[in-house]
């Protein structure tokens, strides 16, 4: 019985745990989106009627004060991606596999589309790329060659990776709720529950008493 509360407790912090990740990748994410658009297009339109020396000075410390932003949502953003990968990957496995009453439908009977561990690798893989053009933005002393283009460039990759991300977490949502759906009430009966062995001798017990008949005078 302490082993079965240490271990529910533990699954509770565990789930908090992923909860917070969540919030915090979520976060860092918007981060980083808002970051790129303002940097692209608010800032060249505030200081178009400076001069170039000016211009550039702004450039200069704005690319500053975004390249300890962008550092640090990176961070958070692989840190918590990384526990919610650990966290979620076996049901990302398992969801692939449609369950019925009476086997498993095997993997190649799965559409494409509803594969969610694509789904995952396509929104990390775009992730890692996304990541890898924030830090050639922002390393450096100087920035490198046409900056808007790379700015462009990055959010439009951003965006993919909030699409897989989003088609990640429906295509997932999907399997659950067909997996609820098979749990109907004629499939109810089927389903054994555990119960507490005291319980279940005390039925026992219950069950085999003999019957008595009154006896007519």
């Amino acid at each position: 019985m302490w082993m079965t509360d240490q271990t529910s407790q533990l699954a509770v912090w565990l789930n908090v745990l992923y909860l917070l990740c969540r919030y915090v990748h979520l976060i860092a994410a918007m981060l980083l989106v808002g970051g790129f658009l303002f940097y692209e297009m608010v800032v060249p339109m505030a200081i178009a009627d400076l001069k170039e020396q000016a211009q550039l000075a702004v450039f200069a410390q704005a690319r500053w004060t975004f390249r300890w932003i962008t550092w640090g949502s990176i961070v958070a953003v692989i840190v918590t991606g990384s526990y919610m990968t650990v966290f979620r990957m076996q049901t990302y496995i398992e969801s692939e596999f449609i369950p019925s009453p009476v086997d498993v439908v095997q993997r190649d009977t799965i559409p494409w589309a509803l594969r969610t561990g694509w789904w995952w690798a396509a929104h990390v893989l775009s992730a890692g790329v996304a990541i890898l053009v924030a830090l050639h933005l922002v390393s450096g002393d100087r920035p490198p060659t046409s900056p808007v283009s790379w700015l462009r460039l990055d959010l439009m990759l951003l965006l993919i990776v909030i699409f897989f991300a989003t088609v990640t977490r429906q295509v997932d949502q999907i399997h659950y709720q067909r997996a609820i759906n098979l749990i109907s009430p004629t499939m109810r009966p089927l389903i054994q529950y555990p119960r507490d062995t005291d319980a279940n001798e005390e039925t026992d017990a219950v069950e085999k008493q003999p019957e008595v008949v009154p006896v007519q005078p």
